[in-house]
């Protein structure tokens, strides 16, 4: 996911009624998503026909509501991590070995080695 993804992908997250969203059963083909005390009806989640799982719809939507925010601000923080492990690799320093001056990896620098191999 690039940036402009996961923005744009917030943006829709903000924009829905807030969360938690539940789903419960609301006609014989149709689970209802709900949100609160269950007065406000967020949508219909009809069953697929091939769906072991009758509710599984349902069900998905009212757990992406919570689960997409919370992957998103993981993607953005692991997306950081690894900005700052490629500039270690560059040469300016090792997380590993930074106390090491003359070279930016020791000798024996599993993480060094794990990188560069292919």
């Amino acid at each position: 996911m690039n940036q402009q993804e996961i923005d744009e992908s917030k943006a829709i997250c903000e924009a829905a009624t807030p969360g938690p969203w539940y789903s419960e059963p609301y006609t014989e083909r149709a689970d209802g998503i709900w949100h609160g005390d269950g007065m406000a009806c967020i949508g219909l989640a009809y069953y697929g026909v091939e769906q072991k799982t009758p509710q599984a719809n349902g069900i998905f939507i009212a757990h992406a509501r919570t689960a997409l925010p919370k992957a998103l601000d993981e993607i953005e923080k692991l997306k950081g991590l690894l900005k700052r492990l490629e500039h270690c690799f560059a040469g300016i320093c090792c997380p590993m070995c930074y106390e090491h001056e003359d070279d930016p990896h020791m000798e024996d620098c599993e993480l060094a080695e794990a990188i560069h191999q292919e």
